[in-house]
């Protein structure tokens, strides 16, 4: 039902319901009571979600302390509310106090004179005024049918990259494309949040558990942290709070305090029923995956989103006991490259196996919240008394078309992808349906494997059982409310692909894409697979990806991105770009020696002039030391496949059945060899890995690729002392760092 006190602001936001004069502070404010409560008790939740406005990132200086006061003020009503029964209309003030005090305006006005008038609105109580003037900033949503102009591009770039949000700044660089705002794509959309028939313990009747004291106070700790440093510039959904606006409550100890305990709560689910299905609704943001298909990520309030992941970073070991052993992509840390270490051991030992690789249709908006409830009550208890909270019972999400007008798309199974939930909660739901599929399997094929990395599947079995195994996982699946996807279920096997059976001819490939989409770096366009059985290493396919990024930075530079700025992004990209690709696999120094060629193109083009010996020194001179910190693939091909190695050998081991690591490595003689050139290439740069010892027992006291570095940057730095002519004191210096740095 409308607010009947809205009708009028809607109708004349010149002229609110409520006086216009500047009101002095209600009397209201003085007792912890919140003025004229009738009014936020009739504003429904559905208004709130379709106001559609935007708000401003900062606040001026000079109001930050009256909007800190504001906030403060509307804590302690609602802390002083929690004591009672009804606080409802307490909750509404708190949670969308931004939203009022902080909306852009469509037309003329900054954010002072905006906010100077609407601070006096809110301490007079002059709801009616403060919502016509929200109500007056909506916006419409830009066009999505052509790509934002390579100007409005580099101003967004630049903006966070000044911010010291380079991982985003690189992202935005090389955005994902929105869908159009059409109503095929909302018709898509839909699809990607299927109905079930409520079931029991969809109902709501079910008696909630209240959390521990102990896990509040923990939740509470994890969100206090989280608020003093938090990702600057995030999406602020449907309620416009960004974390900006939280962090000018750093100096006041009481707001920073209870301010975390409101998360807590609000994340525990310790909020009224109409609150948290408030809470509930976001808004599905569609990207387009080509082919006419849709990727809806939701966009939660922030306060949801932060409550969430304090509660995840809480029980993060609990997790990772609940996800099962097969499962990498939650809780396990370095699980994509383990998990292609292990893949490729598989290869080594089994070249005749086949190899599969399941796609599931919607996978996490699809699977059944029944059956994760279940398996995470086996396993934690009170993170599944969480998750029936926040995904019990039906929620319309919303969505925005071109005219900004809000559409709705029922959800009421799966989990929603942007949720901090989601990812603990599907992989929990397929865990034990996993579990019993691979147990059925191993009695046809006692070395059989699976591997899963969240939604993704991984099957090596016997090519003779291939077939048969890919239709009893679909049935496994089945009662989850999983379809494998066919058109996208692959199929490789090592020995060659005319070795499969025919029947699965349609699904054969020549290499298998792993992880395409967890390989990502942030400024990646597109998927970066790690190809099983590929011709050559992906450091290729990274020093293609460097050049493109490397234009687009280019192009963006042209319509205003500063050369500072785009230095700092390539310098992030070009580490990061190569990164897994240096560690998965071993790289020629061919192949390096190509990486290397097209990152100094770069900086050159950066630059606008070829770089000589002197400048070449300096760009990979650690920043630290004066110089710029490029990543050199030939400087770092051996300590980043090494400590790699290092690092997942006891995990391989085991996965091989063997007792020992020197055992491991018999099974394996194509990687023991690659490891120990990788070994040999570090001794030839300085570092000298137990000298003497096998290359079993060298592996088993893992270095980290940092400190296997050390010495590759002293010796980096001693070439740039005798390549340069700097004076001797400069000189000096420089050598007094390196052994610092060394030691």
């Amino acid at each position: 039902m409308e607010n009947p006190r809205l009708a009028s602001a809607f109708a004349d936001p010149e002229a609110p319901s409520q006086e216009d004069s500047a009101p002095s502070r209600a009397p209201s404010w003085d007792n912890n009571a919140l003025p004229d409560r009738a009014w936020w008790a009739e504003l429904s939740w559905k208004e709130v979600h379709t106001l559609g406005a935007s708000t401003f990132v900062q606040v001026p200086e000079r109001f930050r302390g009256a909007f800190s006061e504001a906030r403060r003020k509307a804590l302690e009503v609602l802390a002083e509310a929690r004591q009672t029964e009804e606080s409802g209309a307490e909750w509404k003030c708190f949670l969308v106090l931004e939203l009022l005090l902080l909306d852009h305006p469509r037309g003329e006005g900054t954010c002072a004179e905006l906010l100077e008038e609407r601070l006096a609105w809110f301490w007079g109580g002059q709801w009616s005024a403060l919502w016509a003037s929200a109500r007056n900033c909506r916006k419409t949503p830009a066009s999505t049918t052509q790509q934002s102009s390579d100007k409005q591009r580099a101003a967004r770039v630049q903006t966070l990259g000044a911010s010291g949000e380079e991982a985003r700044a690189l992202q935005a660089a090389t955005s994902s494309k929105l869908a159009p705002r059409t109503q095929t794509t909302l018709d898509k959309t839909r699809e990607c949040f299927p109905t079930a028939r409520p079931s029991s313990s969809q109902s709501g009747g079910r008696e909630r558990q209240e959390p521990s004291a102990e896990l509040q106070e923990q939740v509470a700790a994890q969100a206090f942290r989280l608020l003093r440093k938090h990702p600057k510039l995030s999406a602020p959904g449907l309620l416009g709070t960004r974390l900006e606006h939280l962090s000018l409550s750093v100096d006041d100890p009481w707001v920073q305090e209870e301010l975390a305990r409101t998360v807590a709560a609000l994340a525990l689910g310790l909020v009224p029923p109409e609150v948290l299905q408030g809470l509930r609704v976001g808004e599905a943001v569609s990207f387009d995956k080509g082919g006419g298909e849709v990727r809806p990520l939701l966009v939660g309030s922030s306060y949801r989103r932060l409550g969430l992941k304090a509660l995840m970073a809480v029980k993060k070991d609990r997790v990772a006991e609940a996800v099962g052993k097969h499962q990498y992509g939650v809780g396990r840390k370095g699980g994509v490259e383990v998990l292609v270490k292990f893949l490729e051991a598989q290869a080594e030992v089994r070249p005749t196996a086949a190899f599969l690789k399941v796609d599931v249709k919607a996978a996490f908006q699809r699977v059944s919240r029944d059956v994760a409830f279940r398996e995470m009550e086996a396993h934690n208890p009170e993170l599944a008394e969480v998750s029936r909270t926040w995904y019990t019972g039906a929620v319309e999400h919303l969505w925005r078309d071109a005219a900004s007008h809000f559409q709705t798309a029922l959800s009421n199974q799966g989990f929603d992808q942007g949720c901090p939930l989601s990812g603990a909660g599907f992989s929990v739901a397929q865990r034990g349906a996993l579990d019993n599929f691979l147990a059925e399997l191993q009695v046809l094929d006692p070395l059989a494997k699976l591997y899963s990395y969240l939604d993704d599947t991984y099957l090596v079995v016997d090519r003779a059982l291939a077939a048969q195994a890919l239709e009893a996982l679909g049935r496994a699946l089945a009662p989850l409310g999983l379809d494998l996807n066919p058109w996208k279920t692959l199929v490789w096997c090592p020995a060659g692909t005319a070795t499969l059976p025919v029947e699965l001819a349609p699904h054969a490939t020549a290499a298998l894409p792993v992880l395409g989409s967890y390989l990502r770096c942030h400024g990646d366009l597109g998927e970066t697979p790690h190809n099983l059985g590929q011709s050559g290493t992906s450091l290729d396919d990274a020093t293609l990806r460097l050049s493109t990024l490397s234009n687009t930075l280019g192009r963006l530079r042209k319509a205003g991105l500063k050369r500072q700025a785009a230095a700092a992004l390539l310098r992030s990209y070009a580490g990061s770009a190569s990164q897994h690709a240096l560690r998965l696999t071993l790289a020629t120094a061919e192949q390096a020696q190509r990486y290397d060629e097209q990152l100094v193109r770069s900086w050159g083009e950066l630059a606008d002039r070829p770089l000589d010996d002197t400048a070449l020194a300096l760009l990979g001179l650690p920043a630290k030391l004066g110089g710029v910190g490029a990543h050199y693939a030939k400087d770092r091909r051996c300590a980043a496949f090494f400590a790699a190695g290092s690092a997942a050998v006891a995990a391989l081991k085991e996965d091989l059945g063997c007792s020992t690591v020197a055992d491991a490595l018999d099974k394996l003689p194509l990687t023991a060899r690659k490891l120990d050139e990788a070994r040999q290439g570090l001794a030839r740069q300085g570092v000298r890995l137990a000298e003497g010892a096998s290359l079993a027992n060298a592996l088993q006291h893992p270095a980290p690729q940092s400190l296997l570095m050390l010495s590759v940057k002293r010796t980096n730095g001693l070439r740039f002392c005798s390549l340069c002519h700097v004076n001797s004191k400069l000189r000096y210096a420089v050598r007094e760092d390196l052994a610092a740095l060394a030691s």
